[in-house]
């Protein structure tokens, strides 16, 4: 039902039950394995869906908050956005991006540990507390002391993958088109 709904609303992309960048993709969702639909963010109209391998409690999914955001702890499992499509230049070529799936926030320490099955390699693991900080590490901090073939390594393990650098590129200009995310000009990094 859940996978319904969402099929339904993406597809409609009518900017009420999900976002209108989504309008004329002909996105047609269907059910993925091991990841469920926890609805439309309010403030972004994008759809957002619960990692079940990386949640500490498969079967409790993630509530949003008064804010709308989903509210996080150590048990929740990685939150996927589904972007929609576009078009980006990397590199001087231009490449369409199919719509796809994207984590929210980088994957934690606890979500590491669930997916590996061991502890984290973490330099600045739970209990550190670092000069400045206002709570020690815990569960919820992302895990680091990883590298890109680790992790791709691991996330291939469960059917997941990095992003490739289009979907990257797509992802991190968040619809902006000018030469540079911040202007056309390079003053504008300032």
């Amino acid at each position: 039902e859940a996978w319904a709904a969402a099929r339904t609303a993406v597809g409609a992309g009518d900017g009420e039950t999900a976002s209108a960048l989504y309008a004329g993709a002909g996105i047609d969702l269907t059910p993925q394995l091991g990841l469920v639909p926890i609805g439309m963010n309010p403030n972004t109209g994008l759809w957002e869906f619960h990692h079940l391998r990386s949640a500490e409690d498969p079967g409790a999914l993630p509530t949003r908050g008064d804010d709308g955001e989903v509210e996080f702890d150590e048990g929740t499992g990685i939150v996927f956005v589904l972007l929609p499509p576009g078009r980006v230049t990397v590199a001087g070529k231009a490449s369409d991006v199919a719509p796809f799936f994207l984590g929210k926030h980088e994957v934690t320490q606890a979500q590491w540990v669930r997916l590996a099955r061991a502890d984290a390699p973490n330099y600045y693991g739970s209990g550190f507390e670092g000069e400045g900080m206002t709570e020690p590490v815990d569960g919820r901090h992302p895990v680091e002391n990883v590298d890109w073939f680790q992790s791709d390594r691991r996330l291939r393990q469960h059917g997941l993958r990095l992003p490739d650098e289009p979907r990257w590129e797509h992802f991190c200009r968040a619809g902006t088109t000018t030469r540079l995310f911040t202007g056309n000009d390079a003053e504008s990094l300032a």
